[in-house]
Parts: structure tokens; sequence; C-alpha cells
């Protein structure tokens, strides 16, 4: 064990940085345990120290904004707490112990039915099991808080995800940025991208993520039409290249979120096409009520603009294209959908886990009007 620490400590990926970093600096403490106080030790607990503030976020979200990523390092640190001895708990351990729990809290907004939201870099087969992971993080913290998510909104405002469920449906909502501006490795063109369950089953999805090798497919599931947002231009909201690199880069502006009654109103814009003539911004504007979403994009410009609005349907699904009207069958659940203009189908791909693509089908709306809605009805 001493060679492999020895040789860790030699080989800390910070050309890397971000959940690679973090996870290095959280062996090692686990190590250290095992050594008598020293130079290296100490250093150990000022690297970790400083990845622990730096990488977690107000609201308890790892800064890379994958509820995938976040999982991991929430179960390394879990970990880390259940072997840290007792005589030695002072201020990072207590700091530790507050960022697991504000991170369980978060996990348990993002993610339903034992699942986590596929936002950014996310796959299930390579995320711990939600349910035994926030056991794992009771039984280590002495908590007796169920993490169970009410009915209404649930604002992550430092992450930028926005969760609203009632009796009918439930929405998450990516309204942050990419992810930290010096490592957006694991970031994906979704801004207001948004992810829709009905009845517990899916029924509007993230393409999830197939592969970390460059190619057709890693910037397919990266790309801004493989989620539930809109194109300006055939553009992307942020310039993607090679598996993990990130250029320009679109960043939300003046995102709000308010309960109202009976539901919630989710708005914002963003700058990720702003290169082009006219400097369009995008504006979003996402009116949940009782049985009815209703989702409004605008152009802001001083051109006209071809917008493409995507809606990625869950696997399996029924779909009918009826003039200006879609309706979505699946798993014994129904919405449908008025657009106000002419919807068409294409194909596409949900990739929930690694090396995993299933095809699925894309309701896709385009107009030059330089605004768009439509109305999502729970049947």
């Amino acid at each position: 064990m001493g060679l492999q620490a020895a040789f860790l400590y030699n080989n800390l990926e910070f050309q890397h940085g971000a959940n690679h970093l973090l996870e290095n600096l959280i062996a090692l403490k686990m190590v250290s345990f095992h050594l008598k106080p020293s130079g290296i030790a100490r250093r150990i607990d000022a690297w970790l120290m400083s990845e622990l503030q730096g990488q977690f976020l107000a609201d308890g979200g790892h800064y890379e904004r994958s509820p995938m990523y976040h999982s991991i390092l929430l179960q390394r640190m879990i970990g880390l707490l259940n072997v840290w001895p007792r005589k030695d708990q002072g201020d990072m351990y207590m700091l530790l112990k507050s960022i697991v729990m504000k991170a369980m809290r978060w996990l348990s907004i993002m993610s339903v039915q034992g699942q986590i939201a596929l936002f950014n870099d996310s796959c299930y087969d390579a995320t711990p099991k939600i349910s035994s992971l926030l056991t794992f993080g009771q039984a280590v913290l002495g908590c007796s808080d169920t993490f169970l998510v009410s009915d209404g909104l649930h604002m992550l405002g430092s992450s930028g995800y926005y969760r609203y469920q009632n009796q009918n449906y439930l929405m998450i909502w990516d309204g942050g940025p990419l992810g930290p501006d010096d490592n957006l490795a694991h970031a994906h063109c979704d801004i207001f991208s948004y992810c829709l369950w009905v009845n517990g089953e899916p029924v509007v999805v993230d393409s999830g993520n197939y592969e970390y090798i460059p190619g057709q497919m890693r910037a397919y599931c990266r790309s801004t039409a493989a989620h539930n947002a809109l194109t300006v231009d055939n553009g992307e909201q942020a310039e993607m290249w090679r598996s993990h690199r990130v250029g320009r880069r679109g960043r939300p502006i003046s995102v709000s979120a308010m309960p109202v009654a009976h539901g919630a109103v989710l708005e914002g814009r963003h700058d990720g096409f702003s290169h082009f003539s006219g400097a369009p911004l995008h504006e979003r504007r996402i009116e949940l009520r009782e049985k009815q979403i209703t989702v409004v994009d605008r152009v802001i410009s001083s051109r006209r603009h071809q917008s493409d609005s995507f809606i990625h349907c869950a696997p399996d699904s029924n779909i009918v294209l009826d003039g200006l009207t879609a309706i979505i069958e699946r798993a014994g659940v129904a919405v449908k959908i008025l657009c106000s203009h002419q919807p068409i189908l294409e194909e596409g791909w949900f990739c929930p886990e690694f090396g995993i693509k299933i095809q699925n089908k894309i309701i896709k709306i385009t107009t030059s009007d330089n605004e768009m809605s439509y109305i999502i009805h729970i049947l």
C-alpha cells in the first residue's frame, strides 16, 4: 500500500484537476491515517481542503454539474468519513461532513425513481446505486433525514438545476452554466434543456453519453441537438472539440425560477449564439401548471434566424403527428403536445450506459419567426 500511495503522490492528476484530482487526494487522505504526521501528510491536507472548498458549490453540487461524477465523489467522501479516526475529527472532518450532507440532498433532488437525471456526462452503469449510497451516508453521518423530495419547486441555484413536481409529472430543468470555466471536460450543450417524467415514467429524456472516444457518437451526445434545447442557424451553444475540449462557450443570463399558484415559472437567456450576425440571444420561458407545461422560445436579435427546437422522446414511445399536434404514449402514460409550428419526426439516440445506444424519436419544430412555443398537456 505504501508503494502505491507513493506512486499516486508523485503522479497526482493536476493536469486533469476536477474529479480526477479530488479522488486522488481522498485516497491519499485515507492512507495518511496510517502514517506518522509529516510534511507530506500536511501537504495532502492542504490540497484536499482546497479542492473540497473549490469543487463543491453552496447548494452541495459538484462544480462539473454531472450527476454521475457527483455521485461517484459522494461515495468516496462518505467512505472517507467512515474510516476517519475519532481522535482527529477537526476542521477538515467538519467541512467534509457538511459537504456530504448537502451533496446527499442535492443527489436526492437530481434523481428520480432511483436513477440520476442524465445531464452532462452521465450514465447509469457508472453511477453508484442511489438508494444504497444515501443509506450508506445516513449510517455514517448518523442522520435521520430520509431525503425524500416533496411536491413543489426545488432550486439548486449554484448548480443551476431546478426541479418541479406535482402529483402528475416531474421536470428537472438545466438553467446553469456548462460547468467550471477552467474545466469543461464533461460538459454538454444543454443550457435550458430539461427531462420530464409523467407518473414516474420517463417521457422526455436526455440523450446521455455513449463513450469518451472522439468520434460521431461522442460529438452527437455533446451537441445542442442531442438535448431538449434550441439551435439557432444550426449552430452550437458551445464549441465542442475532440472528446473533452471546449472553446467558445455560451453562458446563462438572468435565470430565474419562482413558484406561482398551482405551479412555477422558469426562465432565462443565454448567449451561446451571440457570435452570429445579429448577436442573437436565446430566451426560454417554461410555465408549469397542474397538468400543463408551456415552453416559449424567443430569439432576440436584429435579424431573423432559423430556430430548431428538439424534444427527445423516451425509447419505445408511440408517437403520432397530426398537424400541429403530437401525441406521445408509453408505459401507460400519454401527453399531447400542441406546437406553434409544424413538427416533424427525426431519429436520435438514447445512451443510458457506456457503449449502449438505443434508437429513439425526436420531435423537431422549426421556424424563422424568431419565436416558437409548444404546450405539453398531461392526458
